[in-house]
């Protein structure tokens, strides 16, 4: 969020440079943390501590494809917020402080699991976060200013609170973190990709169509995350 006022602020008052300057003085001190991690994972109390470490847990690929359906979603749109939001009536320099804001509002979806924990299901907690994204999207063909800046807003922090239940749902079906690993590549390669499809998509077929395909794919991902979090919590009450 910082990162979207200080490092234009940075360029326009020197050059491109001076981005990555910002960027290498606010990675070091991630060094610092590394201490922190643990060195290897605990599995003393995991069912799975015995299996055999190149086999997947059972519904990984289920999981994996959800996560592979949301960020097809947040691929394809975010990498265009801006120039959506350019469309709908903002000057460059306002959206780009709107973009800034929703890193904030990402942050505070990212930390509302931490208040919220299972109290309320893993389930339900990604119906609401997976239907606000939706409910998002669909406000973006709108075309108002202002409906823009609660749109993209909401996206973002509903978003990262889904990342954060879909990541505990992960650390659930696998601690020894195998299943961890693929997902973080899956959503690499879908954020990374996003661009490139999405580019093509709004080239040939218009923005509309994007948020259309990229609302089909954050469904998709309803529809394939929800269902692997009720059983979840059905196999946590049974045990």
């Amino acid at each position: 969020a910082v990162g979207f006022i200080v490092i234009p602020a940075a360029v326009v008052g020197t050059d491109m440079r001076a981005a990555f300057v910002v960027l290498a003085a606010t990675t070091v001190p991630a060094l610092l943390t590394l201490g922190w991690f643990p060195r290897r994972p605990d599995v003393a109390r995991s069912n799975d501590a015995r299996a055999p470490t190149t086999v997947l847990p059972r519904g990984s690929f289920v999981l994996l494809a959800g996560i592979l359906f949301y960020y097809l979603a947040l691929g394809g749109v975010y990498p265009f917020l801006a120039e959506i939001g350019r469309r709908s009536g903002w000057d460059v320099r306002e959206v780009g402080f709107i973009l800034s804001a929703s890193q904030i509002v990402g942050a505070g979806g990212s930390f509302l699991p931490a208040l919220l924990g299972v109290r309320i299901g893993r389930g339900t907690a990604l119906i609401i976060a997976i239907g606000a994204a939706i409910a998002a999207l669909m406000a973006l063909l709108i075309g108002d200013p202002v409906i823009f800046a609660i749109a993209a807003n909401l996206f973002v922090g509903a978003s990262m609170m889904t990342f954060a239940y879909a990541m505990g749902l992960v650390g659930l079906l696998d601690p020894l973190g195998r299943v961890a690993g693929l997902a973080f590549a899956v959503q690499v390669l879908c954020l990374g990709a996003g661009p490139a499809w999405a580019g093509f998509v709004v080239g040939h077929f218009g923005s509309v169509v994007l948020i259309l395909v990229c609302t089909l794919f954050a469904a998709a991902a309803l529809f394939t995350l929800v269902p692997m979090a009720f059983r979840q919590q059905r196999q946590a009450v049974a045990a």
